[in-house]
């Protein structure tokens, strides 16, 4: 009973918690995302609506330039010291080229549509309001987050409204969900929604993040061997 009496209090101040300035709040998120250079994070991506997929993967970056991007489906990219890897598990396989070309802008477009695009909330060119505050729980951690709603001020900039997840004290986005109507043929309708798992956030990022164990498992080749793999390590792009 008195476990009960203690979530319920716990709850009520939660709620009774005044709303913050969002337009502080976001411009803040937007800042503090303009400066993350060192980040682990594990991501939930599901596709709403009467087809829902779901999808994980995993993103890291360090100062130094080393990014990862491990897709959850046996294929995983790494760069490190100028050098862009990619390992097809599939075929037990990697090749390492130079980190340039089309593939490293595939993966920098990976990080933009997951992680960076929030740097532009700085701008704060949209309209925002205060939802509610909720709780979102991330293994044994709890995570107490401002719910706000943004959408367009014109409507020539689109028919779209996102709803984001701040934790107020680190400015870190822990859910967004994007709603957007697309007119043409016809009108349709898509979601998406994001859980953000932040492992780490600062500085050191460990080498091991940018290194796997497969490596030594798998043979090394200089091209993989079937035209299916090329590319698979990064996902079609979805979403805005």
């Amino acid at each position: 009973m008195k476990a009960i009496l203690l979530l319920m209090a716990v709850g009520f101040t939660m709620w009774a918690q005044p709303a913050p300035d969002v337009n502080e709040l976001v411009k803040r998120t937007g800042e503090r995302f303009f400066a993350l250079e060192n980040f682990d994070v594990e991501l939930k991506i599901g596709l709403l609506g009467d087809h829902p997929m779901e999808r994980r993967m995993r993103l890291a970056r360090r100062e130094d330039g080393s990014l990862l991007h491990d897709s959850k489906t046996g294929y995983i990219t790494i760069v490190r010291d100028g050098r862009l890897i990619r390992i097809r598990g599939q075929y037990k396989e990697w090749t390492e080229t130079a980190a340039e070309g089309p593939e490293m802008r595939s993966l920098k477009g990976v990080f933009e549509q997951q992680i960076t695009r929030f740097e532009k909330l700085v701008a704060v060119e949209f309209e925002i309001e205060f939802v509610k505050w909720e709780e979102l729980k991330r293994g044994s951690k709890r995570v107490k987050c401002a719910v706000v709603r943004m959408w367009p001020r014109r409507q020539a900039d689109g028919i779209w409204k996102e709803t984001l997840w701040i934790e107020p004290d680190e400015a870190l986005v822990w859910r967004s969900l994007w709603e957007e109507t697309r007119v043409g043929a016809g009108v349709m309708s898509t979601a998406r929604q994001v859980d953000y798992d932040w492992r780490a956030t600062a500085a050191p990022i460990g080498d091991g993040v940018f290194d796997s164990e497969k490596l030594k498992k798998y043979r090394k080749v200089d091209k993989f061997t079937s035209s299916a793999g090329m590319g698979a390590t990064l996902p079609s792009k979805v979403g805005p």
